[in-house]
């Protein structure tokens, strides 16, 4: 068919660099290099670099997530506890506020018990000496006075 075609071209170098120069302007405002790809290349790799960082920020961020929420729970655990267990401290409390009240009446009364014996045992004695005969004289009430003084 056209096996005998043969084309010829001229070119001016001129025209030729006032080309290459239009295309460089043109490439340049729509931020692609001169060198192909590289522009996108070096955009494309910045991308991945900060997904990445992105992606191992999150992860961080879970496993403190993680971390603070066991925390947390066991907080809340350790909270229960101490709360569940003051009610009985302070039942606890009270019955030995109860009881150091009672020991202590206990102390004053015994002091006053051992305080009135020992005022009684003073009085029969001065009451069985000043009496005629004394220790001796074996009277009904003299022996009274005598059993309840060795009983005190």
């Amino acid at each position: 068919m056209a096996k005998n075609l043969k084309y010829t071209a001229s070119l001016d170098i001129n025209e030729a660099k006032r080309a290459a120069e239009d295309l460089k302007r043109t490439l340049s405002s729509l931020g692609i290099s001169p060198a192909g790809t590289n522009g996108f290349t070096i955009a494309q790799g910045r991308m991945t670099k900060a997904m990445r960082d992105a992606l191992l920020e999150s992860e961080r961020l879970r496993q403190e997530n993680v971390r603070l929420r066991n925390e947390y729970e066991q907080g809340r655990i350790t909270a229960q506890q101490l709360a569940a267990q003051i009610p009985a401290l302070n039942e606890q409390r009270r019955q030995e506020a109860i009881a150091t009240r009672d020991a202590r009446r206990n102390q004053v009364a015994a002091t006053g018990s051992y305080r009135e014996a020992q005022q009684r045992l003073a009085a029969l004695g001065r009451e069985i000496r000043e009496t005629a005969g004394g220790f001796s004289n074996l009277g009904r009430e003299q022996r009274a006075r005598i059993q309840e003084y060795r009983q005190l």
